[in-house]
């Protein structure tokens, strides 16, 4: 079964936790989580969106420097949380909305086990995403993938948002980097 069906991934390396269960959480249960996934998401987005105004409106610009203060002091405090919050160790993964696959432990791990997935996916805000899915590989390679069960459509669209910002970021860089490079002069 291929977890990555969907076009864009998220790929990078992040706080990540996984923990098996004995079985998953009941509907009720898991339409719980989704809802603090969804507002973690909502929020997480909210301070990370740019504030869209016109130059030549004054209180536009206002508005604008206080979006700064207010975003200078959030990473502030985000640091000190940071400090403060034990987070699980940093882990590369690739992952979409359907599901993840990351290095872990083989052993631990069998096709059709239930797990929780603890998932600081902005770590400088070190709240996390607590998602719940299936084992539906683990190879020899140490490559544990888990297709995500109980994930509404709130969290879905916030997760592509999430992982289209950072494909275009991807982008971006890579385009600067391009252009930055010195021309290889041929002698």
């Amino acid at each position: 079964m291929d977890v990555f069906e969907d076009r864009l991934k998220l790929e990078g390396e992040y706080p990540l936790e996984v923990s098996l269960l004995d079985s998953l959480p009941t509907h009720g249960q898991l339409a719980l989580s989704d809802n603090g996934n969804e507002n973690f998401l909502k929020t997480s987005l909210i301070w990370h969106d740019p504030v869209e105004i016109d130059e030549l409106d004054n209180i536009g610009l206002e508005l604008k420097r206080q979006d700064l203060k207010i975003s200078l002091l959030l990473d502030m405090v985000g640091e000190l949380l940071v400090k403060q919050v034990q987070l699980p160790p940093v882990l590369g993964l690739t992952m979409n909305v359907s599901g993840m696959e990351y290095e872990g432990p083989e052993s631990k791990y069998k096709i059709g086990n239930s797990v929780q997935v603890t998932l600081y996916i902005a770590p400088s805000f070190p709240r996390a995403l607590k998602l719940f899915g299936e084992i539906v590989h683990s190879s020899n390679s140490k490559r544990i993938a888990i297709k995500f069960v109980g994930i509404g459509t709130g969290v879905k669209d916030r997760l592509e948002k999430i992982i289209f910002q950072n494909h275009r970021r991807t982008i971006a860089l890579e385009h600067a980097s391009e252009e930055n490079r010195e021309p290889e002069s041929s002698s």
